[in-house]
This record gives C-alpha cells, sequence and structure tokens, in this order.
C-alpha cells in the first residue's frame, strides 16, 4: 500500500493525528472491540484497490463530514490527480 497523495492536507491531517481516532470510532460504530493486523494482511491488500478519505468539514453542507471509501487503484489514482496529487 502506498499513498496516492501524500501531499494532500487530508492525507497530512490523517498522518498527523487523526488516523488512531478514526480507527476507533469506526471500531466503536461497528461494535468491534479488537481486532488484529498482520503482515499476511498487509501483504494480502488488493493492488488493485485504494482508499479514500474526503473530509467535508468547512463546505456549505460539510457539516464535519469524513467520508472513508474504498476504490478501484485507477480511480483513486484518478482522483489524486484531480486533486494535484502525484502524476501517475
Amino acid at each position: 500500500m502506498d499513498t496516492l497523495n501524500p501531499n494532500h492536507p487530508v492525507t497530512q491531517k490523517l498522518n498527523d493525528d487523526l488516523f488512531h481516532k478514526i480507527l476507533a470510532l469506526y471500531m466503536w460504530k461497528s461494535g468491534t472491540r479488537s481486532f488484529d493486523i498482520t503482515v499476511a494482511d498487509i501483504r494480502a491488500f488488493p493492488a488493485d484497490l485504494a482508499v479514500v478519505v474526503k473530509d467535508s468539514a468547512g463546505q456549505p453542507g460539510g457539516m464535519g463530514r469524513m467520508e472513508i471509501r474504498l476504490v478501484t487503484r485507477a480511480e483513486g489514482e484518478q482522483l489524486a490527480r484531480a486533486q494535484g496529487g502525484r502524476p501517475f
């Protein structure tokens, strides 16, 4: 797994201090108390998938909403390019 748009403000915010909070919120919302991630899990993550995070805070109607989706890698690369991410 690699970061398609490392300089995007949302990516930087997640890297800096929000990742563990978002993970904890997801676990709480899904009723999960704990889980393990192994090296095998990381290696098995499909190369044709990408994670997209859309932060609507500060936008009209955004109301502090963050959307996290799994998309195809092609769609992730297209979205990254559209947001000024690295070229592919």
